[in-house]
């Protein structure tokens, strides 16, 4: 299964290049997505003081099959938009699937 994914999904890589200040995993647990065993990672950061250190928390949902690795995530400022909009965010990763059959010629 799927466990530690903030190393799997390279949180401290992710804070490097995004340049994100103060990164805390809220959670990290086993889930699934589209019928397979995946992960769901919560993460809060403050963007940087340049960028208005806006605190924010994010979502990021994964799973691996023979195609590769695929991540939905959801990422707003926790005052006001992250609570207000998760339901949508929910909404949408249940209705997420993987087709067995990719169509032929894209």
């Amino acid at each position: 299964g799927f466990t530690q994914a903030g190393d799997l999904y390279g949180i401290a890589d992710m804070t490097k290049e995004r340049d994100l200040e103060n990164v805390q995993i809220l959670s990290d647990e086993p889930t699934t997505l589209a019928g397979r065993p995946a992960f769901r990672l919560q993460i809060e950061y403050k963007s940087p003081v340049v960028r208005g250190a806006v605190l924010y928390r994010e979502i990021i949902v994964g799973t691996v099959n023979a195609k590769g690795l695929y991540l939905i995530g959801y990422r707003a400022p926790v005052l006001h938009y992250f609570a207000r909009d998760t339901r949508a965010f929910e909404a949408s990763l249940a209705s997420f699937s993987i087709a067995d059959n990719p169509v032929k010629g894209r």
